[in-house]
């Protein structure tokens, strides 16, 4: 799978990333978008009809959603909404903060949209990362336009030498490849895969 990630600007040192470089903090010159992020309770995606719906791969569902991460027994889920200006929502993305050594970083860990509604949203991504006190957020995915998540100001870690860790039970300060298989019966079916799809997001210390 594919690492992008985006490092919070006002962070002096790291403690979780390493080999970090200015390069690494790379904005691109895109226009501001005008969509936000709300954070949402997950319980809304059984109560309200979203457009965002018609995303949701064949194999999943709302009560997916909200069993995999709202109802989760032992990690906190947060649910954002990204919203345009008429407070329609648009996507919905799904993160939980990760710890170690004092410090926390945002994983996305699963995503409902097309990816294009990322696109110029790097100041609302900065304002998550200062308000959580966040180093970093990492987002293992495939299947999004790779373009469309360059525009939204997250780097592709292949590009460089920065590590980003995946583990946190126990902190493992290491770059990661998640490998991934499937299988479907329509070429024309659209594929995309996150992190929380699999057994890579779950408690290894209780």
């Amino acid at each position: 799978m594919k690492l992008c990630y985006m490092l919070n600007r006002t962070c002096q040192t790291f403690d979780l990333a390493d080999q970090v470089t200015k390069e690494n903090f790379y904005v691109p010159d895109v226009c501001k978008s005008p969509y936000y992020l709300k954070e949402i309770n997950g319980e809304c995606l059984l109560d309200h009809s979203k457009d965002y719906f018609r995303y949701i791969p064949e194999y999943k569902s709302t009560l997916y959603y909200i069993n995999r991460y709202h109802r989760h027994p032992l990690y906190k889920y947060h649910f954002l909404e990204i919203c345009n200006r008429e407070d329609k929502a648009m996507a919905c993305m799904i993160w939980r903060k990760c710890e170690a050594n004092g410090k926390s970083a945002i994983v996305i860990v699963d995503y409902i949209g097309q990816g294009c509604e990322l696109v110029g949203l790097y100041d609302e991504f900065q304002s998550l990362l200062r308000n959580n006190y966040a180093e970093y957020i990492s987002f293992y995915e495939y299947g999004l336009d790779d373009q469309a998540l360059s525009l939204a100001s997250f780097l592709n870690q292949e590009d460089c030498e920065s590590v980003i860790p995946l583990y946190f039970e126990p902190f493992i300060r290491k770059n990661v490849d998640l490998d991934y298989h499937f299988y479907t019966e329509r070429q024309t079916d659209r594929v995309v895969i996150y992190k929380g799809d699999a057994d890579q997001d779950r408690p290894n210390q209780i």
